[in-house]
């Protein structure tokens, strides 16, 4: 079988470690996880007080994983739209599943639930022990939040959760214009802020929120008894992140396999707490590597809803078993190419299984036609990503300050790779050069950023922001003195700090200053 190397060349690979990192460079994607994990849950004190039909909230998605897309869309008519979405899981009061054998004498609870296996691996059923009845839930098509609670198919009782309450005062609190739909089991909200602007203008911005009800596990999933101790070649997860994943709760969404005749009596596990740990325990690059894959993706089958990113996410978790701890951040071409190759062969052999449930194959309804679909456009994508990744980033920016260096700022390393035919000691004196010229280029973009006087430290809502550039600017000062051996990385600092200068006279001894303290200097 063909592995990556075959497909890209090694020449390609390195334009693609140094054009991938400055494209998606780490200060922004360990910002942007900063910034998701802001708030990251309601209280559960608070929330049984307001709404006692809820035990809980729990935030889904990649926005609590670090996952997420730290860019928006820039849309005509000052519209600004969140690229990463995110997903409000409510978990119902009084209710329990427990496994099909255990022991249900000393749960306290208003209704305990038996699981059953359903029609696919990792899907369920319940049955309540008080009448052996089939239970389900349903939101109501009119997205006013009333839920109905079915037993053997028949609504027995309803109730009703304020899911726009909720939306506006614990997820978007800001004067918002939200259309809703019921979409299978959940409720889906697309937000457009109003944010004023300058000169009289108003920004739009936008995300979407699916708010979906789930039951709580009482205990781990038989489904999933050997992912603990099943054999792994490097130590991820380490022992201690096992033991805390198995300890962490667990919970059912009621969303049935697409090809089951009783899909909407069945329930689905919901791994979204040992997800989330496993995520936050990447490096921030690893992180880098799985957001910049997911940008080609969306660049590649743009418009196209028809590959799910949690396949992509799941391929990410096998891969982190697979490979040892040498994911380093001048490598970055390599293993985004290698998490895309990995989907496609997954996706070729139509066969994905899940983390935590290697007996369900999550790719199994999916017809080899359109899977073969997605496995020749992946090619062009592995083979090619610079097409896609340019014209993605022409209509994107990072938290709406951070515009994407431009495709010709790149197009000297570009050229000059593509006409190399050996590896001299010339043309790699030829590439050093390309490589520094282009570094210089960014401390000129950078810089170009830092024309207002930047808030003293303190201040919590705008100097987050020009220390953010301060770090891009350091972190190209690392690159320069990495190539540049002959000089220095405070005599690096302090050019940066004229070129600055010439934006900002003020500006220039703050960044010395941030430099001395984060360099220790």
């Amino acid at each position: 079988m063909e592995c990556l190397e075959q497909i890209v060349s090694q020449d390609d690979i390195d334009l693609y470690n140094i054009i991938f990192k400055f494209i998606l460079p780490l200060p922004i994607v360990h910002e942007s996880t900063n910034r998701s994990n802001i708030n990251n849950d309601i209280t559960e004190t608070l929330i049984k007080t307001e709404y006692p039909e809820i035990d809980r909230f729990l935030w889904a998605g990649s926005k609590r994983e670090g996952f997420t897309i730290p860019i928006t869309a820039n849309q005509p008519n000052n519209y600004a739209y969140l690229m990463s979405d995110f997903d409000l899981i409510a978990v119902l009061s009084g209710l329990i599943a427990v496994n099909e054998n255990a022991l249900i004498t000393e749960l306290q609870h208003d209704e305990i639930f038996q699981v059953k296996d359903a029609s696919h691996p990792g899907f369920v059923k319940l049955f309540s022990v008080a009448d052996q009845k089939l239970f389900s839930v349903r939101f109501d098509t009119d997205c006013s939040g009333k839920v109905n609670l079915m037993r053997n198919n028949d609504c027995k009782s309803t109730i009703n959760i304020p899911v726009n309450e909720i939306i506006d005062k614990k997820v978007v609190p800001l004067t918002s214009v939200t259309e809703k739909s019921a979409h299978g089991p959940a409720l889906c909200f697309k937000i457009k802020s109003e944010h004023p602007a300058v000169a009289n203008t108003t920004v739009i911005g936008g995300t979407e929120v699916d708010v979906v009800l789930a039951v709580r596990m009482g205990s781990w999933p038989q489904a999933a008894n050997n992912w603990h101790v099943r054999h792994r070649s490097f130590n991820w997860p380490s022992k201690d992140l096992i033991n805390k994943i198995m300890c962490s709760a667990i919970h059912l969404v009621p969303v049935g396999h697409s090809k089951s005749d009783n899909s909407e009596n069945e329930w689905r596990y919901s791994f979204t707490i040992p997800e989330r740990l496993l995520a936050q325990s990447l490096s921030v690059f690893q992180r880098a590597c799985y957001v910049m894959a997911k940008i080609l993706l969306k660049a590649a089958f743009a418009g196209d809803k028809g590959l799910s990113l949690y396949l992509l996410k799941t391929t990410m978790f096998w891969l982190c078993e697979e490979i040892p701890d040498d994911w380093t951040d001048d490598r970055m071409g390599y293993f985004v190419l290698m998490l895309l190759y990995r989907l496609q062969c997954s996706l070729r052999r139509q066969e994905l299984r899940h983390y935590f449930i290697p007996a369900n194959n999550m790719v199994d309804h999916i017809s080899p036609t359109i899977l073969q679909n997605v496995v020749e456009r992946l090619a062009v994508c592995i083979k090619g990503p610079l097409t896609f990744l340019f014209s993605f980033i022409e209509g994107h920016k990072y938290f709406g300050f951070y515009v994407h260096p431009s495709k010709e700022i790149f197009n000297p390393l570009i050229e000059l790779s593509k006409s190399q035919s050996d590896k001299s000691l010339k043309d790699t004196q030829m590439i050093n050069s390309a490589i520094r010229k282009l570094l210089w280029e960014f401390v000129s973009l950078y810089s170009s950023w830092l024309k207002r006087n930047i808030a003293p430290p303190g201040d919590v809502i705008t100097r987050p922001f020009a220390e953010l550039k301060f770090r891009l600017l350091l972190g190209i000062a690392k690159d320069i003195q990495n190539i540049d051996k002959a000089n220095t990385i405070d005599i690096i600092v302090k050019s940066i700090a004229k070129e600055i200068e010439t934006h900002n006279v003020d500006n220039s001894p703050e960044f010395v200053s941030y430099a001395k303290s984060f360099l220790n200097m």
